[in-house]
This record gives C-alpha cells, structure tokens and sequence, in this order.
C-alpha cells in the first residue's frame, strides 16, 4: 500500500507550488524530513508480533516534493509479505490445514502463550504428556479431549474454519493526518528560518 502527500486544500497546495518554484532546496528537505518522521510513525502504528511487518516500512523518493511510504515487502528475503495485505484489508474466510505436523495447535488462554504470540513449549510438553497419560489409563478413567484441552489450555484440530476477518487498520485514515500536520510543521520550520514567520 502507498501513499503520496497531498493536501485537501487546494488553496494550500497552489501557495506551496508557488514556494517550491523560489525555494525548491528547502521545501525538498522538508518533504524528505517529513518522509522520514511519516515513516517511522507508520511502523509504530502497525501491528506487530514478529517486526517482520514494522522493518518492511519504507519510503522512495520519486521527485523532490513526492515521497511514497509503503509497507509489505520483506526487507531480509526481498519477497512480498503476503499477510500485509490481510492485516490491513481484511480477508475472506478460509479454512486452514496443518503443513508440517499432523495436527494445528490452538491456545485457548491466555497463560500458554508468549508475549510473542507463540504457544510456549511448556504448555505443549503438558498437552502431550497429558494426552500420552490419558492412553495409559483404565478405560472408566480416561478422560475426553475436551476435558485434556481445557486443562492444558491448548486445543489439537485437524483443519480451522477461519471467519472473514475485517482489515485491523487502514494505513491512510490513521496516517495520513499525522504526516499532513508534520508536514505542515515542517513548513513552519523552514518559513522560519527563510524569515517568513
């Protein structure tokens, strides 16, 4: 997703064509610094949970006054992100299947999970020597699935019906105020010292 600067106010973009036409040096610096803080912002509104999404936000400069900020491409394999779309348009439903193992693995509280969002391998040891001890025991003793997830507070599933999920963030409405009134401080700053204000 990109974004490029510009003003609602048709009024303001003609003065500042006008400003970039006697002090092009200045003005460019401005929308570079202005680039740059609108960057870091957007990493910081992201969501995140490997940094993977956050490193992938950059800009690229396309003339002196136009900076595009995007997110989405891995900067470490040079791929696309294929979950950057996903967080911040949503998705239709699916259903998901297990790649690696036999089984997906769900937590179902909150104190088998890292900060991370990762299952901590503790709870998963419990999980399968509860499951292993449940095998072991006289047929009246053994207990459901239901009641070994419950206790562990991670469930086994051989496929996940996924609902549509709506976009978690929407990269204009939340940024582009930000970067507008940066921007304009920017201005300020540079108005400043060529004695305007």
């Amino acid at each position: 997703m990109t974004m490029q600067l510009r003003f609602e106010s048709e009024n303001l973009n003609k003065y500042l064509d006008n400003l970039i036409n006697r002090f092009p040096a200045e003005l460019s610096d401005a929308t570079r610094r202005t680039a740059i803080a609108g960057t870091r912002t957007a990493k910081s509104k992201l969501p995140s949970r490997s940094g993977a999404l956050r490193a992938s936000v950059t800009f690229r400069r396309v003339d002196p006054f136009t900076y595009l900020i995007w997110h989405g491409r891995s900067l470490k394999s040079k791929g696309q992100l294929k979950y950057a779309e996903a967080i911040e348009a949503g998705r239709r439903a699916l259903t998901i299947y297990p790649r690696r193992k036999k089984m997906l693995l769900f937590p179902i509280r909150d104190d088998v999970v890292t900060k991370g969002g990762q299952v901590k391998a503790s709870a998963k040891k419990a999980l399968f020597a509860e499951l292993k001890r449940n095998k072991k025991r006289k047929k009246n003793e053994k207990l459901q699935r239901k009641e070994i997830f419950e206790k562990t507070g991670l469930v086994l599933a051989k496929k996940a019906d996924q609902k549509k999920r709506a976009g978690q963030w929407n990269y204009r409405d939340r940024i582009r105020p930000i970067i507008e009134t940066r921007y304009k401080m920017e201005l300020v700053k540079k108005f400043r010292t060529l004695g305007f204000v």
